[in-house]
């Protein structure tokens, strides 16, 4: 699969799915945060360290934590490797 197509994947995640990456990547926190923010695969891939403190995630080191895992994600997809998650479960 190619960089793209692999990209392409993660813009079509559902809210849901992103749930499901978040639960394991980040706490239910955060994950109950980005269902209740409506993030998709789409706003995932673009979203900063100071939409998170507008979406309410007040302390930096939690924010930095997003961002790291966010990073990771995005490197995993660029090289083709595991997205922690559990591909039987996204839609």
């Amino acid at each position: 699969m190619m960089i793209m197509e692999r990209m392409q994947g993660l813009h079509r995640w559902s809210t849901v799915d992103v749930k499901t990456w978040a639960s394991t990547a980040l706490g239910s926190d955060i994950a109950e945060l980005f269902e209740r923010e409506e993030i998709t695969g789409e706003c995932l891939s673009e979203i900063s360290i100071e939409e998170l403190k507008e979406m309410g995630v007040q302390k930096m080191g939690r924010r930095l934590l997003v961002m790291k895992k966010l990073k990771s994600l995005m490197g995993a997809i660029t090289r083709g490797g595991d997205l922690m998650i559990d591909e039987d479960k996204i839609s």
